[in-house]
This record gives structure tokens, C-alpha cells and sequence, in this order.
């Protein structure tokens, strides 16, 4: 049976791309036997061959996340862009501010039998650019 690490990674891996670090606390799975997708954190169905806690709490569900959480990165491909419009007056106040916020995922294109990062004629990596909008603020 696979332990608890190894089902983690797989629900990572199966819930790819993942825009934002936050995106962790939002990855389903569909368990044993299960039609319908449960959240991985907090869920008993997730403990193969052990005891399953008593009770999950806010608070429990919170720290496990939280020591995750911590182990990640976004340094590499992952961007939360800001955009802020304005509209002024002929005087130069400002009437309304609108911020959107988008993520923005660079997706390289790999050799499917190597895994190596695809290159162009100039040598420059071949790359998708994932936007996904967030929301406004």
C-alpha cells in the first residue's frame, strides 16, 4: 500500500498544473470505491492500512497544510500579476481604481522520452504561457 507521502505527491501530480502554492489546499481525489471528489486534506479515505484520526478540526487540517506548504516553491514558472487601471479627471484626481489579478503558469514543452526541456532553432526553450484570471480586487 502506498504511504501517505505517496498519495500526496500523486494527488499533486494528477491535479497539475498547479498555478499558485494555494492551489495545494484545493486538490481533490476521488476515493476508493467513490464518485465524487473529496478534498485530500482532512480526508479519512486517505489512510491505507492505518487508523484514520478520530476527528478532523480546522485546526488540524490547517497544520498539516501549513507544514506542506512550506516545502513548496514558485520560484520558477509561477507568476500572480497585478493589474491596476485607473481612471482620472482632467486634473489628474483619481475617480476609480480597478485591480485584476491573474496567475501566470510558463508550461515548457518536454521530449515525452527524455523529459528534457525542447529547445527552437535559436536555442531559446519552446513554452506555453498559461493566464488564468483570479479576480478583481
Amino acid at each position: 500500500m502506498s504511504s501517505q507521502a505517496d498519495l500526496f505527491a500523486d494527488a499533486v501530480i494528477n491535479s497539475r498544473p498547479l498555478l499558485s502554492t494555494a492551489a495545494l489546499s484545493a486538490i481533490r481525489v476521488t476515493p476508493p470505491g467513490g464518485s465524487q471528489p473529496e478534498p485530500f486534506f482532512g480526508n479519512p479515505h486517505q489512510y491505507n492500512n492505518q487508523t484514520p484520526p478520530t476527528e478532523w478540526n480546522d485546526s488540524g487540517r490547517e497544520e498539516l497544510f501549513a507544514k506542506i506548504l512550506n516545502l513548496a516553491t514558485t520560484r520558477s514558472r509561477n507568476f500572480r500579476v497585478f493589474v491596476t487601471g485607473q481612471s482620472l479627471d482632467k486634473n489628474g484626481n483619481v475617480l476609480s481604481t480597478v485591480t485584476k489579478v491573474y496567475q501566470v503558469f510558463v508550461k515548457p514543452t518536454r521530449d515525452p522520452t527524455t523529459g528534457a526541456i525542447q529547445k527552437d532553432a535559436t536555442g531559446a526553450p519552446i513554452q506555453q504561457v498559461v493566464i488564468k484570471y483570479e479576480g478583481s480586487m
